[in-house]
């Protein structure tokens, strides 16, 4: 009789304990990798809104220009939101019908319309606009120069948002972030 043949598998000795096999070990590694991009590209927001102390003392809640009525569809929307990266700086990675919709794949944040930007993205929910109160609102604060969570939006840029395309953004919201 022939001694049974032990398969490559096994062996006589047991794994040590909390060993991975190589391709757990590499599918560690791909989230781990996975994550820290996601941290370094500025989409995700793990930590409370809060007007980082730079910003702060310079943020005004008050609408800059109260005679002009900002119009989220002509000034946000068209005029910001869905304009072409490639002709101007603006925020169509966060449009899910976008050639590159990376934003919106990374964070959840869709501002093709009004209900999907006022829902917010994954980890910005009802904090992503409160009305009247654009230095509380995860909208206007990443698109300042010291964004007090993830990198400052576009993530393209620079170049960034002109000072006109944010204070339209501050003002909206200051105005109550309607649906006008």
């Amino acid at each position: 009789m022939q001694p049974p043949v032990r398969r490559l598998a096994e062996s006589p000795h047991p794994p040590p304990r909390g060993a991975r096999s190589a391709g757990a070990r590499a599918l560690v590694a791909i989230v781990r990798i996975g994550v820290l991009l996601s941290l370094a590209n500025g989409c995700s927001e793990f930590s409370p809104v809060q007007t980082p102390p730079n910003l702060a003392a310079r943020c005004n809640d008050r609408d800059s220009n109260p005679a002009v009525e900002i119009s989220f569809r002509r000034d946000i929307l068209e005029g910001i939101f869905l304009v072409d990266r490639a002709a101007a700086p603006g925020c169509s990675c966060h449009n899910p019908t976008d050639a590159l919709p990376v934003g919106f794949q990374m964070s959840g944040l869709d501002l093709s319309s009004f209900a999907t930007t006022r829902r917010g993205g994954m980890n910005t929910a009802a904090t992503i606009v409160v009305p009247g109160q654009p230095c509380a609102s995860v909208l206007f604060l990443k698109v300042t120069q010291s964004p007090p969570l993830g990198a400052r939006m576009p993530r393209n840029g620079p170049p960034f948002l002109s000072e006109a395309q944010i204070n339209l953004i501050h003002d909206w919201i200051s105005e109550g972030a309607r649906d006008n």
